[in-house]
C-alpha cells in the first residue's frame, strides 16, 4: 500500500474540488461539496477550505475569477462564507466587509465572469 502524505493528499483534494467546481452552474455549500467529494471527517470542511485557499492563491496568479465563490455557507443566505472574503483580501482582489452589499455584488460578478469563462 502506498504511503500519502498529507501534501499529496492535498493536492489531489484541491484537483478535485477544480473539476467539481469548475462545471458548477449553482454554488454549493461546503458540506455538501465535503460529502460529493467523501472527504473523511472530522475536520473534513476544513480540508475543503483549506483546499479551497489554495485554489485562491492559484485564480489569483493566474488573474482568474475565483472558483471557491461558487461554496456558499449554510448560514448566509448563499453567500461564501467570512474565510472567502479574508482570503480574497489578503490577495488584494476584494477590500470590503464580509456581509452586505459591497460583499453581495462582488460575489456576483466573480460568478458572472466564471459563468463567461
Amino acid at each position: 500500500m502506498a504511503f500519502m502524505t498529507d501534501a499529496g493528499a492535498d493536492l489531489i483534494l484541491q484537483m478535485q474540488l477544480k473539476g467539481a467546481l469548475e462545471g458548477a452552474v449553482k454554488p454549493i455549500s461546503y458540506g455538501a461539496l465535503a460529502r460529493d467529494l467523501n472527504v473523511p471527517g472530522p475536520g473534513a470542511i476544513a480540508r475543503v477550505t483549506g483546499a479551497l485557499e489554495a485554489l485562491m492563491r492559484d485564480d489569483a496568479a493566474a488573474d482568474r475569477p475565483f472558483l471557491a465563490v461558487m461554496c456558499e455557507s449554510k448560514l448566509s443566505g448563499g453567500m461564501p462564507a467570512l474565510g472567502f472574503f479574508q482570503m480574497a483580501t489578503a490577495l488584494g482582489r476584494y477590500m470590503g466587509p464580509a456581509t452586505g452589499a459591497q460583499a453581495a455584488a462582488f460575489v456576483a460578478e466573480q460568478r458572472a465572469l466564471l459563468a463567461q469563462a
